[in-house]
């Protein structure tokens, strides 16, 4: 038995008959370069590492290294700086399990823990006031964020679009490595230790980097 099936289909109305408008042709995008293999990015890493680094020496031997480096309570200072500058850049390295980079758990942590601990490191070992005059540490803390300034732009550099988990964090955490180094230099040469001093003239840069980390990092996006 055959079937006929209707052949008047044009009948039908069509309801979005004259709504339809012919959109434009998007522009193709221009293509981008190509990423870097893991052995030309370690490449990268080294190079921009030894330019930081020699950012830093350059200002610290410019401005002269303090004289009691010796000393067992600055040793301690350096040594602890030191910690915390490999503990953030272990967390900022860690691929994650899909390879996109530390969680934003981990992210968060990493950045309100470190000035935690910095505050107490810079209070376990100050000295007794008097304090110095608020130049001295204004002084201090535009040195120490000149100082900082080589490694965030070589941290921009390595990272650049490369921010696809929790960028507003990991902005902040990249900021906070560099205030970390600025920190470390400043330390190395200036000898004022005091609480107030320690604080804002030594680590005071470390919210300034890491803010300015993450408002770089999200300024094209949500954190």
């Amino acid at each position: 038995m055959e079937v006929e099936l209707p052949t008047d289909f044009d009948r039908i109305p069509d309801p979005l008959r004259g709504r339809a408008v012919d959109a434009p042709v998007p522009p193709m995008a221009a293509p981008s370069a190509p990423s870097l293999t893991r052995a030309g990015r370690r490449r990268l890493l080294r190079g921009l590492a030894v330019a930081a680094l020699a950012w830093v020496a350059g200002f610290v031997s410019f401005y002269g290294l303090r004289p009691d480096l010796t000393d067992l309570r600055v040793l301690v200072q350096l040594g602890a700086m030191g910690g915390l500058l490999a503990l953030a850049a272990r967390g900022l390295s860690h691929p994650g399990r899909l390879g996109l980079g530390a969680g934003a758990g981990v992210l968060r942590g990493l950045v309100l823990s470190v000035p935690v601990v910095y505050v107490g490191l810079a209070l376990g070992t100050a000295s007794a006031p008097p304090e110095p005059p608020l130049a001295a540490d204004l002084l201090c803390l535009g040195l120490s964020s000149a100082m900082a300034l080589g490694p965030l732009v070589a941290l921009g550099f390595l990272y650049e679009r490369r921010l696809l988990v929790s960028p507003g964090w990991r902005g902040a955490g990249l900021g906070l490595a560099a205030g970390l180094v600025g920190s470390f230099g400043i330390q190395a040469h200036c000898t004022l230790s005091q609480p107030v001093h320690g604080l804002l003239g030594h680590g005071a840069v470390l919210l300034v980097t890491a803010g300015l980390g993450a408002l770089v990092a999200t300024r094209g996006g949500p954190a």
